[in-house]
């Protein structure tokens, strides 16, 4: 398995705990708000012509884990090592913070199987599959290779 740049989904209880520690209780009370009000809507990313219902994708995971973990297998974690620019009005605290967490969540995904590799592609913002598409390919080729000769990985 490759993951690029994946999305933890310990991801939005940790970045709450981080505003929660550096908004005034008014933004932080809107925010709350304004994570209820998407909680009633589902969250559809668009990539390309695709759509992607994020929650009902999660859901699905979870469900075919189950309460097992991962089996053992060759696992790939390419990370962004360029941050991705402030939205406007993030204050820079809070954009240091959120680089750390998902950093620290990228980490956390590289440890699901034992022996996994990540790589931190230092040259790439998060969209690494259209910025460096030579190292993900190269992560995938070494997963296949793995899959086919475990000795390799």
């Amino acid at each position: 398995m490759v993951l690029v740049d994946a999305v933890s989904e310990e991801m939005e209880t940790a970045m709450s705990v981080i505003l929660k520690e550096l908004l005034p209780e008014d933004q932080w009370r809107a925010y709350q708000a304004s994570l209820e009000e998407q909680a009633r809507a589902p969250f559809v990313a668009h990539v390309d012509d695709e759509q992607v219902d994020i929650a009902a994708s999660s859901a699905e995971m979870r469900a075919s884990l189950a309460d097992s973990l991962l089996p053992p297998m060759p696992l790939f974690v390419l990370t962004h090592g360029v941050p991705d620019p402030p939205s406007p009005g993030e204050p820079p605290a809070f954009v240091r913070a959120k680089e750390r967490v998902w950093q620290e969540l990228q980490q956390q995904l590289a440890r699901l199987v034992p022996n996994a590799k990540h790589l931190i592609v230092r040259d790439s913002g998060h969209i690494i599959q259209e910025e460096r598409p030579d190292v993900v390919i190269d992560a995938i080729r070494q997963v296949v290779e793995a899959v086919g000769d475990p000795g390799t990985w």
